[in-house]
């Protein structure tokens, strides 16, 4: 599969679809590959029968397309855009879920998320969104000029938000893990498997989600309009049941 990425990655920069190249991705192998048969479901990309088109502010316009077995979903600039796709079936609860992508170097103040997250509806929603973000909140957690900030939140029931910085031009594993606890959903965030944030959630498993992958340009991560087009890769997302469900 390295090998196979390094070929397709040196394409993207020949037709300059993308500008990156190899030394920025430090690709691994993708951490479902040994244990595929305890997966329930895992959108792998090769194909975008799997998935459907959640986008908003599009018009129409599709901002996705696949690069070999990679998702690449962009933002123009001096947009609103907000492409998204997500999961046919909103039937997931209790279990793990995971996204592999690729963060670039993004436009400096731009408004621009990459998004990694469950979504019943706007109070029944987890995230990873990942962003250059808004220079005073940059400043206050020590950002890098070769980080972005990520948040992971909880929008509500009850809302819950913690954020940090990562770097920017390396692959990450991003995860939500939701256990039953006191009756309701426990949500842990993790980061390239280390635990980030946890919250008890006041709701549990009646409550069922779609699985989302985004690039949208949102406001409250930049100071100002995107200048530049914003993008992420996504080699899969990834769903495994508990037992107990």
């Amino acid at each position: 599969m390295i090998l196979n990425y390094n070929i397709q990655l040196i394409m993207y920069v020949l037709v300059g679809i993308l500008s990156i190249n190899n030394s920025d991705c430090h690709i691994a192998p993708g951490k479902y590959v040994g244990d595929i048969e305890q997966v329930d479901k895992v959108w792998n990309f090769k194909t975008l029968n799997e998935i459907t088109d959640g986008s908003q502010n599009m018009n129409g316009k599709i901002n996705y397309l696949l690069l070999g077995d990679t998702l690449k979903i962009y933002t123009r600039p001096n947009t609103y855009d907000r492409p998204k796709v997500r999961s046919k079936e909103n039937d997931h609860t209790c279990g793990e879920y995971s996204w592999r992508v690729f963060v670039p170097q993004m436009g400096k103040g731009d408004m621009a998320s990459i998004g990694c997250f469950l979504y019943k509806d706007d109070l029944h929603e987890l995230d990873f969104e990942i962003g250059y973000g808004k220079e005073k909140i940059r400043k206050s957690v020590g950002t890098s000029d070769s980080e972005v900030l990520c948040y992971i939140t909880s929008q509500g029931n009850p809302w819950h938000q913690k954020i940090k910085p990562i770097k920017v031009r390396e692959w990450y594993d991003f995860k939500i893990v939701l256990s039953i606890k006191n009756g309701n959903y426990y949500a842990q965030w993790y980061i390239n498997d280390k635990l980030f944030s946890s919250r008890q959630l006041e709701y549990g498993n009646e409550t069922n989600f779609f699985v989302f992958a985004s690039v949208e340009n949102l406001k409250f991560i930049g100071n100002h309009i995107a200048k530049q087009e914003n993008y992420a890769l996504f080699d899969y997302m990834m769903y495994r049941s508990e037992p107990g469900q």
